[in-house]
């Protein structure tokens, strides 16, 4: 089977992805230990032995409904490169809101502490740190797996200098005050959980994707975490579930005499 074989056959057993050819090409690259343009110029070559057989092992692992970063073991958010695995979420495009809503009310060029609530893999509080590069961080996660992980992926994306990640309860083992403080917190209600899609459902961390009381149980912790650890003039930014807005602006206000 030739390179270019292999992909169209991947793709094809792979049906139940609405992303089955970008798949298969993200999955034979690994397979084969390629770059894109490597796997575009042996497109005619046949696959040795090895390379066809880690190519359908993960094919495999794919069409059980394991997310490709899992398999491949990162994701790239904001142009930065994270190690994922199963103890984080997958980081999101859609999340990269957040770090556009802080650049446009915080210049840079200015120091800023600042403080990511339930940070995961780390990639919010690495994205704001590439952005402000005379600022200094820190990542809080209720998950001692996590926060290893958030902070192995500090450390290899060079802010080791300038963050440090643990292992707590939001910030509540934190005095601040921080100049920045973003969160993305579990706010998917558990009455939706069927709903998800399989490889969200059945592979990403339950306790980071669900919360009770309609999806709203952690807000009322951070929001009054936060508003003890801003500074004067600080901002607070959360990603919050489309039909939530109103109850968490409404949430905020009774913290934030300003929000």
């Amino acid at each position: 089977m030739t390179i270019g074989a292999a992909l169209r056959w991947g793709a094809a057993q792979l049906l139940q992805s609405e992303s089955a050819t970008l798949d298969a090409k993200l999955l034979l690259r690994s397979a084969c230990g390629f770059n894109e343009a490597e796997l575009i110029a042996a497109d005619r070559r046949r696959l040795s032995a090895v390379e066809r057989d880690n190519f359908f092992a993960l094919l495999q692992r794919r069409a059980v409904g394991e997310p490709v970063a899992y398999i491949l073991g990162e994701q790239e958010f904001w142009s930065l490169t994270f190690e994922v695995n199963r103890d984080v979420l997958i980081p999101r495009a859609d999340s990269e809101c957040l770090i556009d809503a802080v650049l446009q009310r915080r210049p840079q060029g200015h120091e800023y502490k600042i403080a990511d609530m339930g940070a995961g893999s780390g990639c919010l509080l690495a994205a704001l740190l590439s952005e402000y590069v005379d600022s200094y961080g820190l990542a809080v996660d209720r998950s001692i797996p996590a926060a290893v992980l958030c902070w192995k992926n500090l450390q290899r994306l060079g802010f080791a200098e300038r963050s440090l990640a643990f292992a707590g309860d939001w910030l509540s083992a934190s005095a601040g005050p921080f100049d920045i403080i973003i969160a993305n917190p579990p706010y998917i209600p558990i009455s939706d959980k069927a709903g998800l899609a399989s490889d969200v459902r059945d592979f990403e961390p339950s306790s980071a994707l669900f919360a009770d009381n309609d999806g709203l149980a952690h807000y009322s912790a951070i929001l009054r975490q936060a508003n003890a650890r801003l500074a004067p003039g600080g901002l607070a930014v959360f990603e919050v579930g489309a039909a939530q807005w109103d109850k968490v602006a409404a949430l905020a206000d009774s913290y934030f005499s300003d929000a």
